[in-house]
């Protein structure tokens, strides 16, 4: 059963709107993929399958013609995100330290 045959179509919401640039056909989505995890000294984990959608997050939905001005303004615009996060040591047992990463925004 395809999404517009279920019989409960209260959760489909529709946009209705004279603009052309307010459509599927024009959805701009950014997303991460962790490629591995890894410390100064070893590598803990690397992704299995990095063109998987598996751990593919989306951290952006927009309403937009994809172009190559709003790629690379995108790609700077979370580089900086990135750029901002911070470690900071947490003590958890005697000597177990767990580095958690913050956000300065």
């Amino acid at each position: 059963m395809g999404l517009m045959d279920h019989p409960n179509k209260a959760f489909i919401k529709r946009i209705s709107s004279n603009d052309a640039t307010i459509s599927d056909g024009n959805m701009f989505m950014a997303s991460v993929v962790p490629l591995r995890l890894k410390s100064d000294v070893s590598l803990h984990w690397k992704n299995p399958r990095p063109s998987s959608v598996h751990y593919c997050r989306p951290i952006m939905f927009q309403f937009a013609k994809e172009s190559a001005e709003l790629i690379r303004t995108t790609v700077k615009d979370i580089e900086e995100q990135i750029s901002k996060i911070k470690l900071q040591e947490c003590k958890l047992e005697k000597e177990n330290i767990l580095n958690v990463a913050t956000s300065s925004t």
